[in-house]
This record gives structure tokens, C-alpha cells and sequence, in this order.
């Protein structure tokens, strides 16, 4: 896709769904002249769901609304039409069309409750969501619960659902839930993003988990703060039916400069060999594009280019000189396509919204050529 596509494709946001930009390259505009994510799009969950008509005129009735919806996770549907938003404040999960659905055809977004309506107003520490590709399920993991064995040790636990949705109704089926075999030190930094892997050369399925802390130990973001950046870890886990666990078979090492302070969320877009990933990082208010190669040995192989590296979110000037972060708390990510991010937060930093963004790496069509 050359320069010119790329222009007519940002400026077609700007017609039908446009908000803000940034320019990247702008000099009068000095916080986002460095690698800058472009902002095509952005609104607020709760007037997505305002938005909605049909929703508020069929299904409010059975569908309590929360005040505030804490986004942790977004998952893009198959067909590139919907998008699956988790909050870690309720069992609840959203159900919004994209904005090019939205332009074409007459959609409902929704909250779909838990199949258990009880749950809806527990707190779930949902941190991540993932399609299976082979039985379009999903599954959720949340970030730790308390382990049966010893009260100083925390796992993370993942459910597997199916969602149905069309447009007279829309429901949550629970398959089952199941423990990962990882040992935590803490309720508050376990496991903050999933991915679902089909590795064709070994034949065998995994869930790739994203650990929030470096080295997956909660003591690294508090002691030598410094020396423990650039360690991030992805847990390589495989399903044990039998016993219904997910076992640590692997760990990925991610790229020793990616310097983060925290990692919040991950997603993988999937191609033949050389497949694009994306990890973000609340602290640092920035997200990694690089290359994971799926079918390398033992598992997966973590790459870069030149193409690739660490873009920032948005900065904006704050006191008239410092270019301070405007989004602080990303907390779920989602391929849309080779050229565009979709991404939840539960709070900003000067206006506290819970909301979803699209942004434009504007780089992935070249990644190939780069290598």
C-alpha cells in the first residue's frame, strides 16, 4: 500500500468518523513529532451504548447499566463487524459494532449479561480476551484469584464462553472455567492480556499470556525500579483437558529494549507465517509493534524491524512547556486491521471517561519489505 492509499484512508476517517487527529511530523505540534500513534476516533462506552436506540427500547429492561464501566480487554469478532469489550468491574461484557458497520447497516450496541445475573454487579478482574479461531469461542483470564493450596500465592483463572449475538437477542454461554498452573505474589499484578495461538507445526493449541510485571514478580515495579526494565514475559500455557488446568510449557523473553515499566494489554494479528503484535503499557502511555513468528521451534519467536519499535499514545502540553500523557490507563488492544489498533481504557488522565480509541500505526503495510 503506498503513501497515497495511506492518506486516502486516514482522510476517510476523517469523513465519516472522524474526531481528532495528531500529526505526527507537525512542528507546530512538539509533543508528536517522535513515533505517534494517530488518534482517528474516539468515544465514550457508556454513549455507545446511549447511541443505540433499539438497545435502550428492547433490552434495558433486562439489562442492568452500570455508572461506570472500567474497561480491561477489547477483542475484535472474526468477521471485522463487532467488537467484545471486558471490564473488570462487572461479569457484563459489551457487545459494539465498528464504526464502518455502523455506517452501513442498522446495529444495536449492547451489554450482554454474565449467564448468571448475579454476577453482573460482582467484580470479575477480567484482564484479557481471546477468540479461539477453531471453535469461535472465547476466553477470559482473570488477573488472580486467591490459591486453594497456600494464602500467599495467587493464580489467574481462565473462563471459556461462547457468545451469540443477532439482532433480537444476545447471550453468554458458560463452557467452563479453568486454573492456570502460574504461581503469583499478588492479588493486584498477574496476568494482563491473552492471546489464543493454533501452532500448526506442533499441531497443539496455546493460550500466550501477558505477565504485567517485569520478570512476572510484582517486587520489580517497586525494587530497582530501573535495572528490572526490559524484562517482560509472555507465559506460553497448554490446556490439560483431563484436569482442566492451563500448564506453563514455555516462556517468551520480549525484546530486552522494550523498556516498559508495566505491560497492560497485548493482541497478535495473525498471518501465514509472520504474524504482527502489539503490547501496551499503561505507565509509560506507549505501544510495541514488532513480528512473532508463530512456527519457529520450540514455540514462537519474538522479532523486529526497522519498521517496528515503540510508538507513544498521544502527548499533549501540560503547563505550557511539559508534554504530559494523555492516556494513562490503556488497559485492552485489538487488531483491526495491518494498519489500525483499537484500544480501551478505564480512566483518562484529565478527563475520566472510560472509552475506546482507534489508532493508525501508519508503518505495518512496509513491515514486510523492511525485513
Amino acid at each position: 500500500m503506498g503513501d497515497d492509499n495511506v492518506i486516502r484512508l486516514l482522510v476517510s476517517f476523517l469523513i465519516f468518523r472522524f474526531i481528532g487527529t495528531i500529526n505526527i511530523n507537525a512542528n507546530e505540534d512538539p509533543c508528536n513529532k517522535n513515533r505517534t500513534l494517530t488518534l482517528l476516533h474516539e468515544q465514550e462506552i457508556r454513549s455507545l451504548l446511549n447511541y443505540s436506540l433499539k438497545y435502550n427500547e428492547q433490552e434495558t429492561h433486562s439489562v442492568d447499566i452500570l455508572d461506570r464501566f472500567e474497561a480491561s480487554g477489547v477483542s475484535m469478532q472474526p468477521d471485522g463487524l463487532m467488537l467484545f469489550v471486558i471490564f473488570d468491574n462487572t461479569f457484563q461484557i459489551g457487545a459494539f459494532f465498528t464504526w464502518s458497520t455502523n455506517q452501513t447497516t442498522d446495529c444495536t450496541n449492547r451489554i450482554i449479561d454474565w449467564p448468571n445475573d448475579t454476577f453482573n454487579e460482582l467484580i470479575s478482574d477480567f484482564e484479557g480476551i481471546a477468540h479461539n479461531v477453531l471453535t469461535d469461542t472465547y476466553f477470559l483470564a482473570q488477573e488472580t484469584s486467591s490459591s486453594s493450596t497456600n494464602p500467599d500465592e495467587y493464580n489467574s483463572n481462565i473462563f471459556e464462553i461462547k457468545i451469540t449475538t443477532n439482532a433480537s437477542h444476545s447471550s453468554i454461554t458458560l463452557i467452563e472455567s479453568c486454573q492456570i498452573m502460574w504461581v503469583f505474589d499478588s492479588t493486584a499484578k498477574g496476568f494482563e492480556g491473552i492471546e489464543f495461538i493454533n501452532h500448526e507445526k506442533s499441531v497443539k493449541t496455546y493460550l500466550l499470556a501477558l505477565c504485567e510485571a517485569n520478570r512476572c514478580i510484582r517486587e520489580s515495579m517497586f525494587k530497582d525500579r530501573n535495572t528490572n526494565l526490559g524484562h517482560g514475559r509472555l507465559v506460553v500455557l497448554e490446556k490439560h483437558e483431563h484436569s482442566c488446568q492451563w500448564q506453563s510449557v514455555g516462556v517468551i523473553n520480549l525484546k530486552t529494549d522494550l523498556e516498559f515499566s508495566d505491560y497492560s494489554a497485548m493482541s497478535i494479528y495473525p498471518r501465514k507465517t509472520l504474524s504482527y503484535i502489539a503490547i501496551a503499557s499503561q505507565e509509560n502511555s506507549q505501544a510495541w509493534i514488532g513480528i512473532l513468528e508463530i512456527d519457529e521451534s520450540p514455540y514462537f519467536l519474538i522479532t523486529s524491524s526497522d519498521k517496528s519499535g515503540v510508538y507513544n499514545l498521544p502527548r499533549t502540553i501540560v503547563n505550557d512547556s511539559m508534554c504530559g500523557k494523555e492516556y494513562c490507563n490503556i488497559e485492552g488492544v485489538a487488531w483491526i486491521d495491518e494498519n489500525h489498533l483499537v484500544l480501551v481504557s478505564d480512566v483518562r488522565c484529565r478527563q475520566v471517561e472510560f472509552s475506546t480509541k482507534i489508532f493508525f500505526p501508519n508503518f505495518l503495510a512496509w513491515l514486510d519489505r523492511a525485513r
